[in-house]
């Protein structure tokens, strides 16, 4: 008889479940869309997400487009002496680099000679915090005829640097090769230091 109850019992409470649990299926479907529907119009969690910010946005309004004048050096047409150019460029933030890119540029004025044989590009500058600054030369680098023409490109290179505080002394390199000599007349084993 025990046994009868039991089953009786669990019939009854079977049929309890069933009809009380899920017998609709229609207000399930209401309940989780309105959780989904609470889940949307839930405040975002800003603490977790990153903002990126568009690279113009992080430069200051008074900056952009503002001009700022450098000094750059060239060589005299028929003399070893130096003679320094001002030119206005825009503000960026590697100025150092836009600086060695106008130097490579040449002047316009033809009582000037550009320092750097014919094609040389810059393909990088890198800042150390300890102020030295790494300059890698494109190979056309090589083609300086002698070492007077070394010794001017070098001397209008950390003329033209000295400009900046932070560069304390420079590195040279062709194609990403630490170099030693070009012409002889500079040694390039050991950094050049920049006279402020």
């Amino acid at each position: 008889m025990t046994s009868k109850v039991i089953s009786i019992l669990a019939v009854i409470l079977l049929v309890l479940c069933l009809l009380s649990g899920g017998c609709s299926s229609i207000a399930p479907a209401q309940n989780l869309k309105a959780w989904k529907d609470l889940i949307k119009l839930a405040p975002e969690d800003n603490t977790k997400k990153e903002v990126k910010k568009n690279p113009e946005e992080l430069i200051p309004a008074r900056e952009k487009g503002e001009s700022i004048s450098i000094k750059l050096y060239f060589a005299q047409a028929d003399k070893e002496e130096l003679v320094m150019e001002r030119r206005e460029i825009t503000r960026t933030e590697g100025i150092a680099r836009s600086t060695m890119q106008e130097l490579l540029k040449g002047s316009d004025n033809p009582a000037y000679r550009n320092v750097f044989p014919e094609g040389t590009r810059l393909l990088d500058i890198n800042l150390k915090p300890d102020g030295t600054c790494i300059l890698d030369f494109s190979s056309e680098l090589r083609r300086l005829e002698n070492g007077t023409e070394e010794k001017q490109m070098i001397d209008a290179v950390c003329q033209t640097l000295a400009q900046f505080p932070a560069v304390k002394q420079l590195v040279f390199m062709i194609d990403g090769r630490e170099i030693d000599i070009i012409k002889g007349e500079v040694d390039f084993s050991s950094p050049i230091k920049v006279s402020q």
